[in-house]
């Protein structure tokens, strides 16, 4: 199996009903989107974790598949009555989402407290 360039580190989302926080290092491309939609579908899935924030501060690349799966994941946590939400968002992945008209489809936060506050009153 190869080794993917992306980690993903969890933690509680304080005052979040079922809620979690998502720290993602690396990359999401074409060769890590999958291994990143698996593991946010088994938070969703197997941990019952609806409201799912994803704090992207330390990811430094995202490309259209990335996208595609942010977008994908959006909708799946929608459908469960859940929030997923995006921040941290560096400029280049910023730029990113803007090119591909995605910004409104996304929950996108400044900060991971911005986003529990946001996801508290939900």
């Amino acid at each position: 199996m190869q080794k993917t360039q992306i980690e993903l580190v969890t933690s509680e989302a304080k005052g979040v009903n079922n809620g979690i926080v998502v720290k993602v290092k690396g990359d999401i491309d074409s060769t890590t989107a999958t291994y990143f939609s698996e593991e946010i579908f088994g938070i969703l899935n197997n941990d019952g974790k609806v409201n799912i924030i994803a704090d992207l501060q330390d990811l430094r690349y995202v490309n259209s598949t990335g996208l595609g799966a942010f977008l994908n994941i959006t909708k799946s946590v929608r459908i469960k009555g859940g929030v997923f939400a995006i921040c941290n968002v560096n400029d280049n992945i910023s730029d990113v989402i803007d090119i591909i008209g995605a910004t409104a489809a996304l929950n996108i936060y400044p900060n991971v407290a911005k986003a529990i506050e946001a996801l508290a009153k939900k």
